[in-house]
């Protein structure tokens, strides 16, 4: 490269005796490193149009006919919503199932006020699952003939009972009761030595009645079950649990939901010295000592771990009961309750009855 650079200076001075050597230099090396410049873009295009190419993916063809890039993409889940709530932001199982749910979905919500509709809904089969979001909708889909997934999440302790039974194979139930092993367990964390713990049954609970007292007795917690009528007056059952029990588990639905008669018998029970314990939130407010519940957006994220099981075709129970669950604790009562003694906190309260949970589950495979 040098000796050509030499020899085309001095064929410029030969050709041009009048400009001199050293501007002859000058230009020939400017000239030079033009070319240079020239040739140095000429390749780093070239390596940007191979590095473009190299990001342009190959679309490998399948047996069946897609491409690789096409099977690898999530698939989009179809899903119908059906709720007693008349908006989608005031589903707060919804919220908690979007909350949790990570993989591409389209999802129809259907109000029960749209009466019309829902018929409409429910004929289309294009949905891979339908999702019932508490007692009344549940109710509408339970006898519905469809090969569709059915889910219904929230549902009561008598939705569980009346259909646990003829659940379909493609039916599932997320309850929001708490299984009777947590009950018994939380009851047993309080410490309230030698005292036994009463609930009330009608007639038609038979089932549950016996489920209860089984679970009880697994426990090691003294247990009676106590048999009312709806329209049995407070202060008679109030008579009963006093006269043998110091803790009155007290659900919603007992005295056929009716609140008044709930909050008197908190009242009655306070002047008692009988501790009570309430299954929804409300009932603190009514004046129980404790409430144990699961909020209902635990439930929505919950449902999340059916359906990808349902997706991969995993096996799993047709009842479902609540994973996760909360303590109210109505401090100025139970702060009377234990005579100034340090009561023990909602965190304790938990981790112990998560423990109860652990060791019953070891002892029941074993």
């Amino acid at each position: 490269m040098t000796k050509f650079y030499t020899s085309f200076n001095h064929l410029i001075s030969a050709k041009y005796p009048s400009i001199k050597l050293i501007n002859v230099a000058f230009i020939t090396s400017a000239l030079f490193s033009c070319l240079r410049l020239i040739a140095a873009c000429i390749l780093f295009s070239g390596f940007t149009q191979a590095s473009e190419n190299s990001k342009i993916p190959v679309q490998l063809q399948s047996s069946s006919g897609t491409t690789i890039e096409q099977s690898l993409k999530p698939k989009t889940i179809d899903v119908l919503w059906l709720s007693s709530s008349p908006k989608p932001a005031e589903d707060l199982i919804l919220k908690g199932f979007e909350y949790g749910f990570d993989k591409p979905y389209l999802l129809k919500f259907v109000s029960l006020k749209d009466q019309a509709l829902i018929p409409l809904f429910l004929s289309n089969n294009d949905y891979e699952i339908i999702i019932a979001s508490g007692d009344m909708a549940w109710n509408i889909i339970a006898n519905l003939n469809t090969k569709t997934n059915a889910i219904g999440l929230g549902v009561s302790q008598k939705t569980l009972l009346e259909y646990s039974s003829g659940l379909k194979a493609n039916q599932f139930l997320l309850t929001k009761e708490q299984p009777p092993n947590r009950i018994f367990a939380f009851i047993d964390s309080l410490e309230l030595k030698h005292a036994q713990v009463s609930e009330f049954f009608t007639k038609h609970h038979q089932a549950l009645r016996h489920s209860q007292t089984n679970s009880a007795k697994k426990i090691g917690v003294p247990y009676k079950a106590i048999i009312i009528e709806a329209d049995t007056s407070v202060m008679k059952v109030i008579n009963s649990v006093h006269n043998c029990c110091g803790i009155l588990y007290l659900k919603h639905y007992d005295f056929l939901g009716n609140t008044r008669k709930h909050q008197a018998t908190f009242y009655e029970s306070y002047r008692r010295r009988i501790v009570t314990i309430g299954n929804r939130p409300y009932m603190a407010s009514l004046g129980a000592n404790y409430v144990i519940y699961t909020p209902e957006h635990e439930i929505g994220i919950q449902a999340v771990n059916i359906i990808n099981k349902i997706q991969q075709k995993e096996p799993q129970a047709a009842i479902h009961y609540p994973q996760e669950f909360a303590i109210d604790i109505n401090t100025k009562l139970t702060h009377l309750f234990n005579k100034g003694n340090k009561a023990l906190s909602v965190g304790i309260l938990i981790d112990k009855i998560k423990n109860a949970e652990k060791i019953f589950k070891q002892e029941t495979k074993s």
